[in-house]
Parts: C-alpha cells; structure tokens; sequence
C-alpha cells in the first residue's frame, strides 16, 4: 500500500499545480479581456463609429481560449472558469442566476476544446513546438472552426431576433474579431518569445 505521506505529496503537488494554472488561464484571459474592452473597444467607436454596436474586431479573449484547449484540453474550462465569470460579471453584466448566462459561458468555453478533440490526432505533436508553422497551422485550423462553431451556436440561442442578412453579418464580425484575436496572439507571444530567448 502507498505510504499517507506520499500520498499527500502527491495531493498537494496536484492542487499546487492546478492553482497555478488556474491563475495562469484566469489570468491571461481577464488581461485579454480588459485590453479588448476597455482600450481596443474605445479605439473602435472612435475610428469606425458604424461599427459602434458592433464585435470588437480584435477580441485577445478568443486567443487565450484557443491557446488554453490546445494545451490543457477539456481542462481548459476549468482553468478559465475563475475569469470567465468574472468577465461575464464585470464586463457584460452577466446575471448567474439566469441561465442564459450558463447557456453562453458553456458554448464560449467548450468549443474549442471540442474542437481540439476531434483533431487530437494532429495535436499531440504540435504542442512539442508551439510556435513553429505546424502548430500554428493546427491553431489556426481550430481557431476557424471554434470561431464558426461558437458564433452559429450563440446567434442561435442569444440573438435569434435579428433578421437573417443582420443575422450572417453579425456572425461574420464575431468571426472575424475572433480570428484576429487570435492571430495578434499569436504573433504577439512569438514576437516575445524571441525577445527573451535572444537576451
């Protein structure tokens, strides 16, 4: 029988690690979305007003919800959850009580993993090299069809009022804003990432 002792070294480094990737996740992720909402958002309205009440065109939360699948898998939900109530909360007005609320949060936070799930078979190698062309590709790949998948599903149970051409063009800019949150993401941690390998 395993010893008490190591089986509490073993307990306590498992919840060590699952903090500091809670905090990790959580925290990249209410970063993301504090940049996007409070300064991408204002520099939107201010330079192309028609776009006001539209879906910031670079939405980084996007981003850190696919970096995060692609690394943690369906662990990933959980490793967010702190920050995605949070910025449901703080920035969206996001009522717990309303399972509305639940229903948005579970096809914001699930897709991508889902999706990661289904091209498991290209993953696995491509997480040795996260930034290399054959991990991007795969992020990418993922990235487009999580960004599809996730708008469908939300204009479908959230904003079934809009008529249908308001329907495909609101779609189109989620899409768009998630792709290009995800692709400064990307070229922004590359472009860190040699910085401080080049030191």
């Amino acid at each position: 029988m395993p010893r008490l002792d190591s089986i509490y070294f073993n307990l306590t480094a498992i919840i060590a690690t699952s903090a500091l990737k809670t905090c990790l996740h959580s925290g990249s992720l209410f970063l993301a979305a504090a940049i996007s909402i409070l300064l991408i958002s204002p520099i939107q309205m201010a330079f192309i007003p028609e776009l006001a009440t539209h879906p910031i065109l670079i939405f980084l939360p996007f981003g850190v919800r696919i970096v995060s699948a692609f690394f943690e898998g369906w662990m990933s939900i959980f490793y967010l959850l702190p920050a995605a109530l949070s910025i449901s909360i703080i920035f969206f007005g996001g009522d717990l009580n309303d399972a509305q609320t639940w229903v948005n949060l579970m096809v914001v936070y699930a897709t991508p993993p889902l999706v990661f799930n289904l091209l498991d078979w290209e993953k696995f190698r491509d997480q040795q090299e996260v930034f290399s062309l054959r991990s991007w590709r795969t992020l990418l790949v993922a990235g487009i069809i999580s960004a599809v998948v996730t708008s469908l599903l939300l204009h479908i149970v959230t904003f079934r009022s809009l008529y249908f051409t308001e329907t495909l063009w609101s779609m189109a800019l989620f899409v768009l804003g998630d792709l290009m949150g995800l692709v400064v993401l990307l070229l922004s941690g590359a472009l860190i990432s040699r910085a401080v390998l080049a030191r």
